[in-house]
């Protein structure tokens, strides 16, 4: 697993920065679509996981949150704008690109907003982990 940052310039979605992170898993490549929304303490808002899931289900939360946080949601691996590579998804994909975004995207402990089973990803990530500032699942 390596990681890198791929920023774009582009401003859709609920209206904040989109911007991609590469991720490697199983020597495939993953671009991996994130938003980030608002300036202050960082704040992860993690959709629910379902056939339809994106970042844009929690686009009216992280207009509500922007004034006071600085907001990144994310499109999962393999829903919404990120890609879609033949892989086998299992939880063990989701809980490893969790560690990695985290670790890269973030200096500090965050706040997370999970929805979902992604409350439980979250969970064990924060057993392994001081990442977390804040839960609320």
């Amino acid at each position: 697993m390596s990681t890198n940052l791929l920023s774009t310039s582009a401003t859709t979605g609920f209206g904040g920065v989109v911007q991609e992170y590469l991720w490697n898993w199983e020597n495939q490549q993953l671009r991996v679509a994130y938003e980030t929304l608002g300036k202050g303490s960082p704040l992860l808002l993690l959709p629910s996981f379902s056939s339809v899931s994106t970042r844009l289900e929690v686009g009216e939360l992280a207009k509500l949150l922007a004034p006071n946080f600085q907001v990144v949601a994310i499109d999962w691996p393999g829903f919404g704008e990120s890609s879609r590579p033949s892989l086998n998804y299992r939880p063990e994909i989701y809980q490893h690109f969790l560690e990695d975004f985290v670790k890269a995207i973030f200096n500090t402990p965050i706040t997370v907003v999970a929805a979902g089973h992604a409350a439980s990803y979250v969970l064990q990530l924060a057993v392994q982990q001081a990442a977390f500032s804040k839960l609320y699942c």
